[in-house]
């Protein structure tokens, strides 16, 4: 009598080994994913900020108008100096119909200048007041190291950089 072999499957052990490995790479790459989304969302928050007071920058000068950036700790808005007077107040045009919402859990943190910042650019490009401000998670316990998180300004510059612990240090 031959007996015959059964290969057609696998075995406990061997199915138990392989879900294993599949949960570790699991886990590991869920961390992973934590950490360059949370990098990625706030790198993109300060160049969207960055591209705005560039453009509000270009705007002032072109259209010989002040303009002002009201930044508070989880939103910003860019006016116009629509009445002419040079100061924020009544009367300044808003340029979108809502404010630009940080994503939950990333808010402006104090380096130099801390909410509510006003920036101001007058019609020669010039911004005051000067400073560093960043962006921070404060919603989580993943260590972030994104490559820009900060925003500095000058007189005549508007900077992204990586915040050194002290200030925005230009990359």
């Amino acid at each position: 009598m031959i007996m015959e072999r059964n290969d057609g499957g696998f075995t406990l052990i061997e199915l138990v080994v392989v879900i294993t490995i599949l949960g570790i790479l699991a886990v590991a790459l869920g961390f992973s994913f934590a950490g360059w989304r949370g990098n990625y969302v706030a790198e993109s928050q300060i160049k969207d900020l960055y591209s705005d007071l560039t453009e509000m920058r270009a705007l002032a000068m072109t259209r010989n108008r002040v303009y002002f950036t009201v930044i508070n700790k989880d939103n910003y808005q860019v006016y116009e100096d629509s009445n002419g007077d040079g100061q924020f107040g009544a009367g300044d045009a808003a340029l979108w119909a809502s404010l630009k919402r940080f994503e939950s859990g990333y808010e402006i943190k104090n380096i130099t200048l801390g909410p509510p910042l006003t920036v101001r650019t007058n019609t020669r490009g010039l911004i005051s007041p000067q400073g560093d401000f960043r962006i921070e998670n404060t919603s989580t316990s993943v260590a972030l190291d994104p490559d820009y998180d900060c925003i500095a300004l000058t007189q005549s510059t508007i900077r992204m950089g990586k915040f050194d612990g002290i200030k925005c240090v230009e990359k």
